[in-house]
């Protein structure tokens, strides 16, 4: 498995507006190759917002973050101080601390 983290603020649109268009756009993730997860995020305190996404593997993380899916998340104008991050994790320690999910 390989973790990403992806954050953001919103440039314009209200939270309520952006919970709308990614309503309408959830199936273009279950459609990526790999991913097993996304966790969407929401701080309306700081207005940050994102995903935290599991991966198979890293390699379908770099195929991902080199999509036009992706691509297209950098570009659009309504989101302010795109930032993403991969990490790689410790197995055992995962796998030890996860009672309410089992993650391939």
């Amino acid at each position: 498995m390989y973790v990403q983290l992806v954050t953001f603020t919103l440039d314009g649109p209200t939270e309520a507006q952006y919970h709308e268009a990614c309503r309408q756009e959830t199936d273009v993730f279950t459609q990526l190759p790999g991913l097993l997860a996304k966790i969407w995020l929401r701080d309306p305190d700081t207005g940050t917002y994102g995903g935290l996404y599991l991966w198979r593997d890293r390699g379908c993380y770099e195929d991902y973050i080199n999509s036009d899916v992706f691509r297209a998340i950098q570009e659009d104008q309504s989101f302010a101080g795109v930032t993403s991050h991969g990490f790689d994790h410790f197995e055992d320690l995962t796998k030890a601390t996860q009672p309410g999910l089992t993650v391939a």
